[in-house]
């Protein structure tokens, strides 16, 4: 079994002082493994790949709830391998999500928290690797939103190199209701096409007794139409996800990968429900100034690419790209994977 390093960041004391002094091996093939402790919780963090080239991407990832190690069955995407031949990428799994341990109260489980952990984890990550170390953000979904909170949060700009942003969005309620026009949108095309008529038809009638989505239930309802226009327009979204059975059971039985802790986390982390009315950040979109580069997929309901479209309108940055994937639906590297790679890099190297 791979040796697994294991450290404990104890935030008692804000500064980096407070932590250890030792640092890990900078190598082009690292694989270190340790965990953030913050406000009652143990965070576990994946560092893999080529810490060497001095460039660190944080993969923030969905839910909140599945947590990052599997979540994109990272560790055998061809996407994973070919970014951490080249940079080194950093799993963090989010409190409440994933295998992470400890206190998930409501009173820690907020939006200033998520971003707080977030800020220890670089902090940690420039005092294990490098205060030298360029780290970019990169968030799929939720972790979109996480990353956008994370910039418009004080200095945080100043820690960070660029921001990828893939199916993310920044305002819940308001990318609901253009998921929900979407939907409005689909169901009358494939209708008139004859496909998937019943299925489409009760979307359809949902939308026309619905005005504007504004309670839980209708949110709720909402997103479980979402997927399945996903899986009608099936035919029109390619995908990248190929299953490994040698690469899942390594995963679940020689990884930190707690499979047990990533069930009960998803079936239990609330979070976006608990607070889709407050999750906005569209009056503090302004305030982005550093690089950014922002995807969607053509077919993605659940985050449709208007969400895009008024993001990159208010962001500041003089350095900001938007691409909509025509054949692609929610996260965009699990379905145009190679196209996305390659623009992925493009970005990177342009602002490391």
């Amino acid at each position: 079994m791979r040796k697994v390093k294991i450290i404990f960041y104890l935030l008692l004391i804000l500064s980096a002082a407070a932590c250890k002094k030792d640092k890990f091996s900078i190598s082009t093939n690292a694989d270190d493994f340790f965990f953030l402790r913050n406000k009652g919780a143990d965070l576990p963090v994946w560092v893999k790949g080529n810490t060497a080239s001095k460039t660190m991407i944080i993969y923030l990832h969905g839910g909140p709830g599945g947590g990052a190690f599997g979540e994109m069955y990272l560790l055998n995407s061809e996407f994973v391998k070919t970014v951490t031949n080249k940079y080194s990428m950093v799993f963090f799994d989010q409190r409440g999500s994933g295998s992470s341990q400890g206190n998930f109260d409501k009173d820690l489980m907020t939006e200033a928290q998520f971003v707080d952990d977030l800020d220890k984890l670089i902090i940690l990550l420039k005092n294990k690797y490098g205060s030298d170390m360029n780290i970019f953000l990169y968030g799929v979904s939720w972790g979109g939103y996480l990353g956008t909170a994370y910039l418009v949060t004080g200095d945080n700009q100043n820690k960070v190199k660029g921001f990828i942003n893939d199916s993310g969005n920044h305002n819940e309620l308001l990318a609901a209701n253009f998921g929900k026009k979407m939907l409005e949108y689909y169901a009358q095309q494939q209708i008139s096409y004859n496909k998937n008529v019943a299925d489409w038809s009760t979307i359809q009638d949902w939308c026309q007794k619905t005005d504007t989505i504004t309670e839980l239930t209708e949110f709720a309802q909402a997103f479980d139409y979402f997927g399945k226009a996903k899986n009608l327009m099936g035919d029109s979204i390619e995908s990248s996800i190929h299953w490994d059975a040698n690469a899942n059971y390594q995963m679940i039985y020689n990884s930190p990968y707690s499979a047990t802790s990533s069930y009960f986390n998803a079936l239990f982390n609330t979070f976006v429900a608990d607070n889709f009315k407050s999750l906005n950040l569209s009056d503090k979109l302004h305030t982005i100034v550093i690089p950014v580069l922002m995807v969607r997929g053509k077919y993605d309901f659940s985050v449709p690419p208007e969400i895009m479209e008024e993001a990159y309108d208010k962001i500041s940055s003089p350095i900001k790209q938007k691409v909509t994937f025509e054949k692609s639906g929610h996260a965009v590297w699990s379905c145009e994977m190679d196209k996305f790679t390659e623009l992925f890099i493009e970005f990177i190297e342009a602002n490391k």
